[in-house]
């Protein structure tokens, strides 16, 4: 932070105790883009020219910065704001910033025939998305936004934060690829000949081997520090992005891989290649969001899933948590992680899971809110009744769920997983019974 001592508080532009960096979540940016493909919105990109040197201080205000010794000392005074300024974002052309992303900044107006028009920007430091009904609203904000600072109108979404974006509002359709990602970090992992024609027989069908136990077992061999025939954390660094952006396929094994960069034994090293030769047989996979109504129903479709895997960790005994939100035909938010306790029993795992699944909901039903779509919050039977169903395999986790007294082999569970009867009597969220095998 650049002399952020001297800023006051009360100009309602930021908290002077929150310091964060300008980049918007990942299910920002798919919820943005599945209602723009709902409700055939014109989608865009720009990017900022020279982002660090376009902020503007507020009236008034002057700030100087006194200058390293390497630089000749002494005391200058700022022209223009600097990256780690916090009053350095525009509020003056009417946007409102979203509660719930940082990043989002909103505008509504009502046009001439009284309906109601919106332009939602979503910012990641200097790249911007955008989403709008009216691109006369469009044109006319980003024309006023050009008198302050400079910026390329890319117009056409393409690739947007390493992610390749085909979108069609006409037919109601977007597709999110990585494998121009995956392309350049191959390359640059000198893996490239695994992107080679002779090298498809060889690649996998499934991310991992389920028959490999890959839990850190000190028991087995460990290889001597720099002996590792693979920089671990590099690869893993780069599955991340892609799993935590296109590849929900990825969760599981990069979670497992990620838990062992620091002592990776060779069975580590063989899952790396395994799931580098899996991408390579599945470059063109990705998410593809569609237009679909439900039936008879003006409201989109929301899925939720949530399952657990008990004391699958077989050194820690600790569960897994798996997650997964659907809407517009295709996840919006994802996870896969070990369970920070021990689990006693299979129905306690699968409620810790639940209690995961229905706070991503929470945070998900925030969003739609900031992004305009209360209508989906508030349920579309007329009824008021808004809980959105969340689909588990364990009837003892539905059972004690909806009953607020404490059976003897529960009284153990936390309280804060108690929040889930909370949820299930405010219509937040209800739960449905489902077959294992028909997790999606």
């Amino acid at each position: 932070m650049i002399r952020g001592f001297t800023q006051k508080e009360g100009d309602g532009t930021f908290d002077p105790d929150m310091v964060f960096s300008p980049t918007a979540h990942g299910p920002s940016v798919r919820l943005l883009l599945a209602i723009a493909v709902q409700q055939g919105r014109t989608v865009g990109q720009f990017d900022v020219s020279n982002a660090f040197q376009q902020g503007i201080f507020l009236a008034g205000e002057i700030i100087y910065v006194r200058m390293p010794a390497i630089s000749g000392g002494g005391v200058r005074k700022l022209l223009a704001p600097l990256y780690g300024l916090k009053q350095s974002e525009l509020h003056q052309l009417g946007f409102r910033s979203a509660v719930y992303e940082g990043c989002l900044y909103t505008y509504e107006e009502v046009d001439a025939a009284g309906v109601t028009q919106r332009l939602d920007i979503l910012l990641h430091v200097d790249d911007g998305l955008y989403s709008t009904t009216s691109k006369e609203l469009k044109d006319r904000k980003f024309r006023e936004l050009r008198k302050e600072i400079e910026f390329t109108d890319e117009h056409t979404l393409s690739t947007y934060l390493g992610v390749h974006y085909n979108y069609d509002a006409e037919k109601g359709i977007c597709t999110a690829s990585s494998e121009d990602y995956f392309r350049r970090s191959f390359t640059r992992l000198h893996l490239d000949f695994m992107l080679k024609p002779e090298f498809r027989p060889s690649c996998r069908d499934i991310p991992f081997d389920p028959a490999i136990n890959l839990c850190e077992d000190e028991s087995d061999e460990l290889y001597e520090e720099g002996k590792c025939p693979i920089n671990m954390r590099v690869i893993v660094g780069v599955l991340s992005y892609a799993a935590s952006t296109t590849r929900p396929d990825l969760s599981y094994i990069v979670n497992v891989l990620a838990s062992c960069v620091s002592k990776p034994r060779p069975k580590h090293v063989k899952a790396a290649y395994h799931v580098l030769a899996y991408i390579a047989g599945t470059l063109d996979l990705g998410i593809i969001y569609s237009r679909k109504k439900v039936a008879g129903d003006d409201d989109w479709r929301l899925e939720a899933f949530c399952d657990a895997d008990w004391a699958s960790n077989t050194v820690t005994r600790r569960s897994r948590t798996g997650v997964i939100l659907m809407m517009a035909g295709a996840p919006i938010i994802w996870k896969s992680h070990m369970q920070a306790t021990i689990s006693l029993s299979t129905t306690e795992a699968e409620y810790n899971a639940l209690v995961y699944m229905g706070c991503e909901i929470l945070y998900f039903f925030r969003l739609l809110s900031d992004l305009g779509q209360r209508a989906i919050v508030q349920g579309s039977k007329g009824d008021g009744d808004r809980a959105m169903a969340i689909r588990c395999d364990n009837k003892s986790t539905i059972a004690i769920s909806t009953n607020p007294f404490n059976m003897r082999r529960t009284r153990h569970i936390e309280i804060r997983h108690k929040k889930v009867i909370e949820w299930v009597k405010a219509k937040l969220i209800k739960l449905v019974f489902v077959l294992g095998g028909e997790h999606q």
